[in-house]
């Protein structure tokens, strides 16, 4: 997802998907997002059966790194809204407004999945930005 100039002030939708093995934690990371924006929602798709025992973290991070155990360096979103780290669910969908600011640009945005299930599931997150 380039942000070229011409992008100032639009409204971008960036994916973060993939497969998330069992019984490990994976790292789903945006492209690097070089202009200063601001985080307006997280929608989080879970598919059916994963029977809430998928955990997905959402941090906005000025690295790319992904960790081996949690938490990541950045700033996690959910903190801020829940007296949990983390969301699950099973066969729906669920939508987190948020409103923070990296407002020298240069971050990135990023989705751990803690798979506690014996089998892999698929991850999708859609998180909508605005570009400054």
């Amino acid at each position: 997802m380039p942000i070229s100039p011409g992008d100032i002030g639009q409204i971008v939708t960036i994916n973060l998907s993939g497969s998330a093995p069992a019984g490990a934690l994976t790292c789903f990371i945006s492209e690097h997002i070089k202009r200063p924006f601001r985080t307006l929602s997280f929608l989080l798709s879970f598919n059916l059966n994963q029977q809430r025992l998928v955990k997905h973290y959402l941090y906005i991070s000025p690295d790319n790194c992904p960790v081996a155990a949690l938490p990541d360096s950045g700033f996690d979103v959910l903190s801020e809204h829940s007296p949990t780290s983390y969301l699950v669910g099973d066969d729906q969908s669920k939508t987190i407004y948020y409103e923070a600011t990296m407002e020298n640009g240069n971050g990135y945005l990023k989705v751990y999945a803690q798979n506690d299930d014996l089998f892999a599931h698929d991850i999708d997150v859609q998180v909508t930005i605005e570009i400054f």
